[in-house]
């Protein structure tokens, strides 16, 4: 899906626009430095609900259809425009499959319904592990990847939003992908048995 700019004669819903605001003002402070947890005070009423209905009938990774167009636009046209659109995604974090979702640059993260866990990583900064519910917006930089595993037994559907390089961001020899997968309970068997071994 390609975000085409907002239309400037057509006011979006308040609430739309509030989230998008609340966005922006969280990218304005933290693009390109670290990664950024935010927490919109508004909720577009039916949104989240309505992308995830459309998340849950797609298989693996794929591009949003036209409900995520306006989202997309308004984002776009939050971040200053260009020429190079904000592209939203479906993806799920599954319960047992790992899988691998490999868009590269910046990227936004909802979850769309209930909730995962997070873990962003750095070669600067210790890793950060997030726990996000439906509606956070967790946002992270192209030099940080991002492990995203379900922490419940169902599936949890994703929005992704791929943001626009930014006027004079150079291009990373290799941008890092987002990884959507199921560790925990690996994670948790491999913890346990790494402390009875000690």
């Amino acid at each position: 899906m390609r975000s085409e700019p907002a239309d400037p004669d057509v006011c979006p819903p308040p609430a739309l626009a509030a989230f998008v605001t609340d966005i922006a003002l969280s990218l304005a402070v933290h693009r390109g430095r670290s990664a950024a947890l935010v927490w919109p005070e508004h909720e577009p009423a039916g949104l989240l609900d309505t992308l995830a209905a459309a998340a849950r009938t797609a298989t693996g990774t794929v591009p949003a259809g036209v409900e995520a167009d306006e989202l997309a636009g308004l984002l776009h046209t939050a971040l200053g425009g260009g020429s190079d659109p904000v592209r939203a995604w479906y993806a799920t974090s599954p319960p047992t499959i790992p899988g691998e979702l490999a868009i590269p640059g910046e990227v936004l993260l909802v979850p769309l319904a209930r909730g995962c866990d997070c873990r962003v990583t750095s070669a600067v900064r210790p890793p950060l592990r997030l726990r996000l519910r439906k509606g956070d917006v967790l946002y992270v930089p192209e030099s940080s990847a991002l492990d995203v595993v379900s922490r419940w037994p169902a599936p949890c559907p994703l929005l992704v939003l791929a943001l626009p390089r930014r006027a004079g961001q150079p291009c990373a020899a290799s941008s890092p992908s987002l990884i959507v997968s199921a560790t925990s309970a690996v994670r948790a068997a491999s913890s346990a048995a790494n402390r009875s071994a000690s």
